[in-house]
């Protein structure tokens, strides 16, 4: 397996990724369990089709982007409205320590399984954890909680391209080379839209 396919399969996209969950903890208020549920299904069936897959292995991939942008935002808000407002942040504490905690196992597990047994092996384990996770929202009982509230389409348009720009550019620095045109002119144009986002 070539070096830019290993860059897919492995995810280096995923160091970008805890911006735009903080953008979309603003609009999570309006999305419910069955977001939720609808990501994980999309995580259940695209993990072993990627797990499987040989030329259409990126489409998988962004399949699975997909299920992760469903599940991330709507998961956090379940956690906040499963705990009254003084404990909140202890929710919060146990969600971020377990998150944190297989963000750290992962690659050193999925490095495992690549070397002893084959790459695929990275996606077909979540599947299991998929269909636990899956059996414990059926367990959860919560009533939708609503908050009248626009989604910021201008802002959401700019966290998209300012990160894609950033992360195209970092990601094909080796391809391009770190002096070349088209990796500091997306890192750069990427950083400046990121700096309109937030202001």
């Amino acid at each position: 397996m070539d070096g830019h396919r290993l860059r897919v399969v492995h995810g280096r996209v995923h160091r970008a990724r805890w911006p735009a969950r903080r953008h979309h903890r603003a609009q999570a208020d309006r999305r419910d369990r069955d977001r939720a549920v609808r990501g994980r299904l999309d995580g259940l069936w695209s993990e072993p089709d990627t797990g499987v897959a040989e030329t259409w292995l990126i489409v998988c991939r962004v399949l699975q982007g997909i299920g992760g942008a469903l599940l991330i935002p709507s998961t956090t808000v379940l956690v906040l409205n499963s705990f009254p407002p003084a404990e909140r942040g202890k929710g919060l504490a146990v969600f971020f320590i377990v998150a944190g905690l297989f963000t750290a196992v992962g690659p050193i597990a999925g490095s495992y399984l690549t070397q002893y047994w084959t790459w695929r092996a990275i996606f077909w384990i979540n599947v299991p954890v998929a269909l636990i996770s899956l059996t414990e929202f059926a367990f959860i009982d919560l009533k939708d909680v609503k908050h009248p509230a626009r989604i910021d389409w201008g802002g959401a348009a700019l966290l998209v391209a300012g990160m894609g720009l950033t992360v195209l550019g970092l990601q094909e620095s080796d391809a391009w080379g770190w002096g070349s045109v088209a990796t500091i002119g997306s890192i750069v144009l990427g950083l400046v839209i990121l700096g309109l986002f937030v202001a």
